[in-house]
């Protein structure tokens, strides 16, 4: 009897003590990736910082105008150009029997 409890005891133990170190390992391995992948987009993007300091530098740049003023930067439309041979717009309904 004594030593069915104390392979309990010890199948206990040996559990907690694998349950322990795979949470460890996950947890450098996560870490790792994530760096990996910090690295990998800093490579692709030109920065990981560059990538977050353009956008502080155009709010900077947009409030340098002054508190609470807003500029407007209004873009030239196109005209569209569409040729008379195209045909006739028909509006569709539809009819319930």
């Amino acid at each position: 009897m004594e030593t069915f409890i104390s392979f309990i005891l010890i199948s206990i133990l040996v559990i907690y003590l694998a349950a322990q170190l795979g949470k460890w390992l996950l947890r450098r391995w996560i870490v790792r990736k994530q760096r990996e992948f910090a690295e990998q987009f800093g490579r692709q993007a030109g920065g990981f910082g560059g990538f977050y300091a353009e956008g502080k530098q155009q709010q900077r740049r947009s409030t340098a105008t002054g508190e609470g003023e807003i500029r407007i930067q209004r873009t030239k439309r196109e005209v569209k150009k569409v040729s008379r041979q195209v045909g006739d717009y028909v509006d569709f309904e539809e009819v319930d029997q």
